[in-house]
């Protein structure tokens, strides 16, 4: 089996970077919550009981959340790997493997030769030069119109078939008719400078075509691109996109789109970007010629984390983020109400009705604190279940919300016999 690793880039310094700047970040939010809280005066012995403060401690909750998102995006850039054997193609990413077969791949060219096909105004119409507008100032939408072009154009104008996967690649494309180039993200343009195509013109009487030269336009290519927060940086990309001929495009790379080898199946398009890309193709058309030698599946395959049936589970995902967030309810419904409160609280009566139980008003907290707790370890025992039993699982998520509602009853019964 062969391997490579992808193209150094800087995607993995911005990414520890990016880690570094969230983790300052969540400090300092983190020291401002503390100090506001633990901050003391005599004429008020708990200023920081407030929902300023509550707000700080959600901003350091959730930049902690993002500094662990950032270093686990981080760790999977150091991760990736392209393996190839006689099977499929494999691509390592850090919890995760997508497997293409060998057997679903029709071809496996680079994007630059994709991109000067296109460039060269083998497929689309010029790009607008400001939206809404041609070059000539004729008002269009925001896309460019398709156009269509004869197979022989095609292969005259993009002269981009040199290789039998390339020749295949263009003739199936030609077969649909019409590629659209789209405004939305572009690629780099190509040079501005005109060069001349040589175009043959039928003549009457039979004679031979007479050659005619025309300027070749170099246009821009461009194409949609899909992103969810924090998938991709420059140096690094775990992103999708899509172009008009070639569908969906996946993206497990570490350089932008034009420098990227394309292995196309039926269904999607991959993006890569391995160290030695043209060793890479040789090696690849050595092992199609092979043959595989046992059926493999396109798909990813998940690391047990990921493969987890929680994150599939939406009822038990509901469960559980209903129950924390009853309980940040309650910790935003005590301080909203703390300065109302008297310093001492009566928190819990004998059978007789006589109050056996005294405190000060800060610790009305422990009650979210305690359903907090609860969420955290019902949480976790569930999630230990999950995988093999579902519904106990389930009962124990739903519990988290049993728990905070019997708080919540709790926190109101103090406060209404408090007087406040």
């Amino acid at each position: 089996m062969m391997n490579w690793r992808a193209k150094p880039s800087l995607g993995g310094a911005i990414g520890i970077a990016l880690s570094i700047l969230a983790f300052a970040a969540f400090g300092a939010v983190l020291w401002q919550t503390l100090s506001a809280a633990l901050e003391s005066y005599d004429d008020d012995p708990s200023p920081g009981a407030n929902l300023g403060t509550f707000g700080l401690g959600l901003a350091a909750f959730g930049l902690a959340l993002l500094v662990v998102l950032l270093a686990y995006r981080t760790w999977r850039f150091f991760q990736v790997r392209y393996y190839l054997d006689r099977n499929a193609i494999k691509i390592e990413l850090g919890g995760k493997r997508q497997v293409i077969p060998l057997a679903n791949v029709r071809q496996v060219i680079t994007a630059e030769s994709l991109l000067e096909a296109l460039r060269q105004g083998a497929y689309g119409e010029e790009i607008p030069t400001k939206a809404g507008e041609r070059s000539d100032g004729t008002k269009v939408n925001a896309y460019s119109q398709p156009r269509t072009q004869t197979i022989a154009q095609r292969v005259e104008t993009t002269n981009a078939a040199d290789s039998d996967e390339e020749d295949s690649f263009w003739s199936e494309v030609a077969e649909s008719e019409v590629v659209e180039a789209e405004v939305i993200e572009g690629t780099p343009a190509a040079d501005s400078d005109n060069h001349s195509v040589v175009s043959k013109l039928p003549t009457e009487g039979g004679q031979k075509p007479a050659e005619k030269k025309r300027p070749e336009v170099h246009r821009k290519v461009a194409f949609k691109v899909k992103t969810r927060p924090l998938t991709s940086w420059p140096g690094f990309y775990t992103n999708q996109g899509w172009l008009a001929s070639l569908g969906e495009i996946q993206f497990y790379s570490t350089e932008p789109f034009a420098k990227t080898v394309l292995v196309r199946t039926a269904n999607k398009t991959y993006a890569l970007s391995p160290a030695e890309p043209k060793q890479f193709i040789t090696e690849y058309r050595l092992r199609r010629n092979l043959g595989a030698i046992e059926a493999v599946e396109e798909g990813i395959i998940r690391g047990k984390f990921l493969s987890h049936p929680l994150w599939h589970d939406w009822l038990g995902r509901g469960l559980i983020l209903t129950g924390v967030l009853a309980n940040l309810a309650l910790f935003a419904f005590l301080l909203s109400r703390f300065a109302d409160l008297p310093p001492i609280l009566r928190l819990h009566y004998n059978k007789f009705g006589v109050v056996d139980r005294l405190e000060s008003a800060s610790a009305i907290f422990w009650l979210p604190a305690i359903g907090l707790f609860t969420a955290i370890i019902n949480s976790i025992i569930g999630a230990i279940l999950h995988p093999l039993e579902r519904v106990p699982a389930l009962l124990l998520y739903g519990s988290i919300i049993a728990v905070q509602l019997l708080i919540w009853i709790a926190a109101i019964g103090i406060i209404v016999t408090s007087g406040a």
